[in-house]
């Protein structure tokens, strides 16, 4: 009996999943399962084929890319069946298995089928699947379990851990648990060492001059000489602070080995976590050195020393709350001799990206104690009068809000059509193959996931629009928290963090302009400003 799809305008998923653990079983192989799947397919009558496949993922996560790609489609109303070749290539978590077989394909009158356990959702339940879905995610955990064995004890005995040597270094093609010294990124590493214990450069300063250099970074050069770095970053010579920094920390260029630096707390969780030092294990002179011990030991010194923060200055006041008014970044605390002063992230980071921003913190602290003071004064002694004030303030930019909102949900709903125009002609392409599989996916994978954050705006403003909701809630929000203070002196994190939801800051123009310059949101409110 053939099987044919309810609707012609919808297609049928194809998903195959491929994982680590299953590296021996060629049965299992992309391959081999695409074979299985498309073979069935054309035998039961199903037509407009999507396939979707993720290699090398395990099956107790369902964060995989094309399995996203698939609920998105689902989402889009274009699937109407989805086929595996069985339950385990499906997931090995029995609890979201059942979740997507029992509720959510159901829910998006999808249906599934898993070829080789005769799992048809459109014959009924099959009652032996439930069991299966535990032996499924038994069988994971049987696998971590004894991976995990496997790593420990290779671990504990020396053997190399990390599956990609560290920027430096290379694969020993005769020996899996050795290192080569990549002698071209290996001159960089010690270039960045020199820099920081010969020249006494910090961290910032070492990256800009690498970038004035155009020194390809790590990830860069890695794109360039092997396979697994495929996408190509804007800017291929953006050294970050991050990654100088990472590089002088990391041990690993004395040639030891230090293992266990990272652990995950359970086969069901992919998150990693550091481990504590005093866990790891460490094993000597394992690679030929790029740098000495020595000087390892007084780059840690010069890190250390320039980190080193005394125990008597106070927390930074403002940690958390500025941000740029121009590029959305923070504003991060600069301490001078006798003051201090807050600059842009993006400036601090590149001169070119961004302006300063710059504000001395006494100033702003000045500033901010002001305006919450007047704030308070007026809703203790004029209460009825600052009432009314929030619900005009809040009336206004409501109403400007909402023509802000009809105007970008045009926009929003002509760039949606085009969108749709684009995904169909590029499926036509495909069909009429003057578009390779692989080019469609990459192109379609892009238009798509555009395509839905347009479907979340477009949905978020349409409910904007649609409401009516009055602000009395907001405001006696804001009147509470107020209410908890008769008056304040001193500014300090307490008062910020009830009252204040950020502050952002202007470019100054003159050293006398900071009504314009600070715009202090309240919470719940907005910048909503007091005037004498």
């Amino acid at each position: 009996m053939q099987y044919n799809t309810k609707n012609s305008n919808k297609a049928t998923a194809l998903y195959a999943r491929f994982s680590r653990n299953d590296s021996d079983d060629e049965s299992n192989s992309i391959a081999n399962q695409r074979k299985v799947l498309q073979d069935y397919a054309k035998e039961k009558g199903f037509t407009r084929i999507r396939f979707y496949a993720d290699d090398g993922i395990s099956g107790t996560t369902f964060d995989r890319p094309d399995f996203q790609r698939l609920l998105n489609d689902i989402e889009n109303g274009e699937i109407e069946t989805v086929i595996v070749k069985d339950l385990s290539r499906f997931g090995r978590l029995s609890s979201m298995v059942g979740y997507y077989t029992d509720f959510y394909f159901p829910q998006n009158s999808i249906r599934f089928i898993a070829v080789f356990d005769d799992v048809d959702s459109e014959k009924g339940d099959n009652e032996f699947a439930p069991f299966k879905n535990i032996f499924n995610e038994w069988y994971a955990r049987d696998t971590s379990r004894k991976v995990r064995e496997i790593m420990k004890n290779k671990g504990e005995s020396g053997g190399i851990l990390c599956t990609k040597p560290i920027y430096g270094y290379k694969k020993d093609p005769d020996n899996k648990n050795h290192w080569l010294i990549d002698e071209e990124a290996a001159e960089v590493v010690r270039l960045i060492f020199n820099y920081c214990t010969e020249e006494n450069l910090g961290t910032a300063q070492i990256a800009k001059v690498l970038r004035k250099d155009n020194i390809p970074t790590p990830y860069e050069y890695l794109r360039k000489t092997t396979d697994w770095a495929k996408k190509t970053k804007d800017k291929p010579s953006f050294w970050e602070l991050q990654t100088v920094r990472n590089i002088l920390r990391n041990q690993a260029y004395c040639g030891d080995i230090i293992n266990f630096k990272t652990y995950r707390k359970s086969y069901k969780e992919h998150k990693i976590y550091k481990n504590a030092p005093e866990n790891y294990r460490i094993f000597k002179g394992v690679n030929d050195s790029i740098i000495s011990e020595e000087q390892f030991k007084k780059a840690q010194e010069i890190l250390d020393r320039n980190r080193r923060v005394p125990t008597e200055r106070k927390p930074d006041l403002f940690q958390g709350f500025l941000y740029c008014a121009d590029c959305g970044k923070r504003l991060s605390v600069r301490r001078q001799k006798n003051f201090e002063l807050y600059v842009c992230n993006t400036y601090g980071r590149n001169s070119a990206a961004c302006t300063s921003h710059y504000i001395r913190q006494d100033v702003l602290s000045d500033f901010v104690l002001r305006q919450i003071r007047k704030l308070l004064y007026k809703a203790k002694n004029f209460p009825d009068e600052f009432i009314q004030s929030l619900q005009e303030y809040l009336d206004i930019k409501s109403e400007k809000n909402i023509k802000e909102a009809k105007k970008d949900l045009k926009k929003l709903q002509n760039r949606k059509s085009e969108l749709d125009k684009i995904i169909s002609k590029l499926y036509e392409d495909r069909v009429l193959e003057k578009i390779s599989e692989e080019r469609y996916l990459t192109m379609v994978t892009e238009f798509e996931k555009e395509q839905k954050a347009v479907i979340c705006k477009i949905e978020y403003y349409q409910a904007e629009l649609c409401s009516n909701q009055k602000h009395s809630n907001v405001i006696n929000k804001f009147v509470a928290a107020v209410s908890k203070y008769d008056d304040i002196t001193e500014l300090n994190q307490y008062v910020l963090l009830d009252l204040v939801d950020k502050i952002v800051i202007k470019q100054k123009k003159d050293e006398k302009d900071y009504d314009e310059i600070i715009k202090i949101h309240f919470k719940e409110i907005g910048d909503i400003f007091f005037k004498d």
